[in-house]
Formats: structure tokens, C-alpha cells, sequence
């Protein structure tokens, strides 16, 4: 990608991340974190061991940057979600130090429902606005 293209690109997500709302930054950030487990099944399936750790790892500090932003006292899921997320960082150091696709997948299974559960929150609160 050309220079100008780039600058773009990164000018385009900068302001899209700047001005979304919290629940927003959420989704955003499951979205990535899908992606990233898509390339990084990917990477493991050519042989691409170093795209494979950097996508994995991208998840993984996603998910750290989740935990440490949930507020487990608000609400009586909060502890549950802090487990799934410390078990899905848990799985992925162990997928990644194996290359195993299996445990990737099992991961991007599990991580599937609550990107959906979130996009869906966001969508109802803002019909409700």
C-alpha cells in the first residue's frame, strides 16, 4: 500500500476509534480480536509462525485490555466474563506455543457468541436513544 494510502488509512481508524462510544470500543474490539484469530489460523495453516504470534498475541492483549477495564463489581456476570477472558488468554498462550489450529478455533468459538451479545447490546441501546 502506498504511503498517502496508509496515512489514510491509519488517519481513518485514529478518528473512527476517537469518537466511538465506550460500548462501541468494545464491539471494535471483538472485531479485532475475531480477525485476529482468523489470521492467526491462517498464519499457523502456511507455516507462518511469526504472523502466528503476532496475531495471537494481538488477541491476547485485547482481552488483557478488556479484563482490565471490567468493572466485575457491576454487574453478577462480571467475575464469569473476567474468567472467560483470563481462560481465552490462557488457551491462546497455549495455542500459539503449539501452533494448534484446534485450540484456536475452540477459542474463536467461544469468543463468537459475545462479539455477537455485544454488537446486539449496542444495536438496542441505540434504538432505545
Amino acid at each position: 500500500m502506498s504511503t498517502p494510502a496508509r496515512l489514510m488509512r491509519d488517519r481513518y481508524k485514529t478518528d473512527n476509534v476517537g469518537t466511538a462510544n465506550p460500548a462501541k470500543l468494545i464491539t471494535m474490539m471483538y472485531d479485532r480480536m475475531v480477525v485476529d484469530l482468523e489470521y492467526g489460523i491462517a498464519a499457523i495453516e502456511r507455516g507462518d509462525r511469526e504472523e502466528c504470534n503476532h496475531q495471537i498475541q494481538h488477541a491476547q492483549a485485547i482481552l488483557m485490555e478488556l479484563l482490565g477495564a471490567l468493572d466485575q463489581e457491576a454487574w453478577s456476570g462480571g467475575p464469569a466474563l473476567a474468567g472467560i477472558y483470563v481462560f481465552l488468554t490462557n488457551e491462546l498462550l497455549t495455542a500459539n506455543l503449539h501452533q494448534d489450529v484446534a485450540k484456536v478455533r475452540s477459542c474463536l468459538d467461544l469468543l463468537t457468541p459475545l462479539q455477537d451479545a455485544w454488537q446486539q447490546a449496542v444495536a438496542l441501546a441505540a434504538s432505545d436513544a
